[in-house]
């Protein structure tokens, strides 16, 4: 009894020709479900930031700093807020909200029929509280900074809520209190708002490892369609060195 040899599959073969084809049909199917999904994504996270949703963003930030200011409170603009302000003197691009901090020993004063608030309410038409600000439904977190002594003598300032993992957040989140003896004034918005003093070396202990890059942290901004408005279309005015 002699084997069959199997005959290789040439393209001519009708078997082969029906597997090409079923693999392009698949592939096509991939990739028409994956865009589909990922402009279900965009839409509801879109990685470029309506620029009118970004001006009420800046408009709660000056206003804010306009109210801290009038009642003497030790503030500054923070996190990506801060970061904005020093790279593009506004909100970056691609932020869907805005941070910004206080010194904790004056949260009576913004508690909910405080002075802050009252003037948030009367002048600005924004509601503002100890932890957030609202205004025609976008939100501004506002953090908390208790300042203690450390270990070496000084002073240094610490986040008001959830200490569960205090090596992440002393290494992350903690800084000194000479950053904050005498804030500065920075650029924002057509306007100027208070950042903690030197403000990029501030920055530098908020991003150790990313201050110097420009890089988006919504998935969105990696669909191929949205790669240019970051990578090609965003100048910095401003480069942290």
């Amino acid at each position: 009894m002699t084997i069959s040899q199997r005959r290789p599959c040439h393209r001519r073969s009708p078997l082969c020709n029906r597997c090409f084809l079923t693999i392009i049909i698949c592939l096509l199917i991939i990739i028409t479900i994956s865009v589909h999904l990922m402009n279900i994504w965009e839409s509801t996270h879109p990685c470029i930031t309506p620029e009118t949703h970004r001006q009420r963003l800046a408009y709660m930030v000056k206003s804010y700093s306009e109210i801290m200011s009038e009642l003497n409170i030790t503030h500054w603009v923070d996190y990506g807020t801060l970061l904005g302000a020093l790279r593009y003197e506004n909100i970056i691009i691609w932020d869907h909200d805005a941070d910004v901090s206080y010194d904790r020993q004056y949260a009576y004063l913004l508690h909910d029929g405080g002075p802050a608030h009252k003037i948030a309410k009367r002048r600005y038409n924004m509601y503002l509280n100890a932890a957030v600000i609202i205004y025609e439904g976008l939100q501004t977190d506002i953090f908390s900074w208790k300042k203690i002594s450390d270990d070496k003598g000084g002073y240094k300032y610490i986040k008001g809520s959830n200490r569960d993992f205090d090596l992440i957040e002393e290494v992350f989140n903690d800084f000194n209190a000479s950053f904050l003896e005498k804030t500065v004034s920075i650029p924002f918005a057509d306007g100027f708002v208070r950042a903690p003093n030197p403000p990029m070396e501030f920055v530098k202990q908020r991003y150790p490892t990313s201050y110097k890059r420009v890089i988006p942290f919504k998935f969105s901004c990696f669909f191929p369609w949205n790669i240019k408005y970051w990578l090609i279309y965003n100048r910095p005015i401003h480069k942290i060195r």
